[in-house]
């Protein structure tokens, strides 16, 4: 949309329900109106009698079907031993990992998009218990609040190990720094050199952190756009995930994310966009016949994750995350350990006299090693949704395990040439002992020599000797 007039002034963009009403030369002259300049660092509430038209024009170039970021069902049994659901049970944030309205596809984005343009804050006698966001849909009054979240499912059953209450942080002091940011740093990312100013990338996470974005994207702290590199904004609230603290509320970072997403200048996706769906539903706000858009039921499970991404190993006592483009890795141990098989029993037997590292370093089972992992075969298209899992699975292992022979075989040349080296090292001291005793030896006769010289007369002098005592 051109938003440049030859009169200097730009035309607000219409509303959906907006679009197609009496005549365009009437709704033109409606919606052309001066707005002033919005630029990046100030804040939506600054313009008090543009803030609806600012909001629109923000989001207008972004399609309607993907301004939301939905959010996903994750499998809590793929996830349950390699710490992530219990990051997640630290905060009490459980129904976090699960929420998607029931499974409905059905998101009223329109309504939505309407609702957030004209919401307000209302912080009330004891925010952020008693704050509210609240917006209109045609003229219906939908009020975002701890209390309507509530009906709908319990986001916040308490922070654990050990029990604490809730702090209920500034929206600055969650997303921003802080004078703690090089501790969080250091324990999230696995780098040489951890400085203040140094660039937050995804590929520099250590294993657990890293597989924490894959949902923290989604359902904490929902954003698109480039998702290799890691937004200030959200380092606190994975370091809350992985240390417990601060023991952040679920509720309240949802009102802070809505928030946010309305008065930031960057941030043009919707975030809990399933959630706010049910929240206009409970209200009854959604018009007859108002058409939703479709956005599909995604799960976050292991087989949903990138092919060659991870690696999950899974022992009787212990269970290994493996992230395949860095190498690093975690080992968590299982609470759930039951009495097992002596075939369990001596494997690991086997693991404690190998060391922590056993069980990563033992050959995967290679299964299809010779079916290709791409492209998909002739036909494919026209296979049942079981065949195509079962095809997905077995692409996957094969792909998983060259990467594993890779890293093998990269692993295996490292201790070859350290090997090498260690053997030229060797080498070379003993060719430098030998050198040295060979120059103390040529030292020695040299001193022997002077010290013989000294002693005794040479054969041009003239010497006169003593006849030993008692002679005549």
């Amino acid at each position: 949309m051109d938003m440049a007039e030859n009169n200097g002034k730009r035309k607000a963009p219409a509303s959906k329900k907006q679009k197609g009403g009496t005549s365009a030369a009437h709704d033109s002259e409606a919606m052309e109106v001066e707005l002033p300049e919005w630029s990046r660092g100030e804040r939506l509430s600054k313009f008090k009698n543009f803030q609806k038209e600012l909001y629109l024009e923000k989001i207008s170039k972004v399609p309607r079907n993907k301004l939301g970021v939905a959010e996903r069902f994750t499998m809590i049994s793929d996830f349950q031993y390699y710490g992530l659901v219990k990051c997640f049970q630290r905060l009490g944030w459980e129904a976090a990992l699960t929420y998607n309205n029931n499974n409905k596809s059905e998101v009223y984005t329109d309504e939505i998009v309407e609702w957030m343009s004209t919401l307000e804050k209302k912080d009330g006698k004891n925010p952020p218990f008693t704050t509210k966001l609240i917006g209109y849909v045609g003229n219906k009054k939908v009020a975002l609040s701890f209390e309507a979240m509530d009906k709908i499912v319990k986001f916040d059953t308490g922070a654990v190990n050990p029990q604490r209450e809730y702090e209920y942080l500034s929206a600055e002091k969650i997303f921003g720094k802080g004078d703690d940011w090089l501790t969080m740093l250091r324990e999230l990312f696995q780098v040489d050199d951890i400085r203040e100013d140094m660039k937050l990338y995804k590929k520099d996470l250590k294993p657990l952190p890293k597989l924490l974005t894959c949902i923290l994207n989604w359902n904490v702290i929902p954003r698109a756009g480039d998702k290799e590199k890691i937004r200030n904004y959200e380092i606190r609230v994975l370091y809350a995930l992985i240390t417990g603290r601060p023991t952040i509320s679920f509720k309240h970072l949802v009102l802070l994310n809505v928030w946010e997403s309305r008065e930031d200048y960057d941030r043009k996706r919707i975030p809990h966009i399933r959630l706010l769906t049910r929240v206009l539903m409970d209200a009854k706000a959604i018009p007859a016949g108002a058409k939703p858009y479709k956005m599909r039921q995604t799960p976050f499970c292991i087989d949903k994750t990138d092919v060659g991404d991870w690696d999950f190993r899974k022992g009787r006592s212990r269970c290994v995350l493996i992230d395949m483009k860095s190498g690093r890795r975690e080992i968590f141990e299982r609470d759930d350990i039951t009495e097992g098989s002596d075939e369990d029993d001596n494997e690991d037997e086997e693991e404690q006299e190998q060391g922590e590292n056993a069980m990563v370093e033992r050959p995967l089972q290679r299964q299809h090693v010779l079916l290709p992992s791409t492209p998909n075969p002739l036909g494919y298209g026209r296979w049942s949704a079981g065949e195509k899992a079962l095809w997905q699975r077995i692409s996957k292992e094969c792909e998983t395990n060259r990467l594993w022979r890779e890293e093998q075989e990269r692993l295996a040349a490292e201790e070859r040439k350290l090997a090498a080296e260690e053997r030229e090292k060797q080498a070379k001291e003993r060719e430098e002992q030998s050198q040295w005793r060979i120059e103390q030896a040529r030292l020695a006769a040299e001193r022997s020599s002077t010290q013989t010289q000294h002693h005794l007369p040479t054969l041009d002098a003239e010497v006169i000797l003593e006849p030993p005592p008692g002679s005549q």
